[in-house]
């Protein structure tokens, strides 16, 4: 597997991480210098940094090591879908969501994405939803 498809991998990889939201895992990369060296970063390194507000979450991205290779099967199986997973390592990562201030670090697309200069809406999803719901 080549570098930058090893980067993506990460990338995906660190999409999933369980209350991890788009600023975390980019300040994850910043600090390790790449997603993929993010693996060999440990948790409470990145408490320490303040990446990770609970020391719980330091010892649940240790665990979370253990899903990468579930995880880049995964990846490896979107195509079959018709699916593209993209992030802002992407020369067609939507330019206009850079203004957003934690812009998603990954966008998973069926279709063809519309042009930089026409208006757009988007279906927006969240992966714990169930949990958001039972609080209400």
């Amino acid at each position: 597997m080549g570098a930058e498809a090893l980067e993506k991998v990460s990338l995906y990889w660190l999409c999933h991480l369980p209350e991890a939201g788009a600023l975390q895992i980019r300040r994850i990369g910043e600090l390790a210098g790449s997603f993929r060296e993010a693996y060999y970063i440990e948790g409470t390194q990145l408490w320490k940094k303040g990446i990770f507000k609970k020391e719980e979450n330091a010892y649940r991205f240790d665990n979370w090591k253990k899903e990468f290779s579930r995880l880049e099967e995964e990846y490896y199986r979107l195509s079959e879908k018709g699916i593209r997973f993209i992030t802002p390592l992407d020369a067609d990562y939507p330019k206009r969501l850079y203004s957003v201030y934690d812009y998603p670090m990954g966008l998973y697309i069926k279709g063809e994405l519309p042009a930089e200069d026409r208006a757009t809406a988007a279906v927006i999803g969240a992966r714990n939803c169930r949990s958001v719901l039972s609080q209400k």
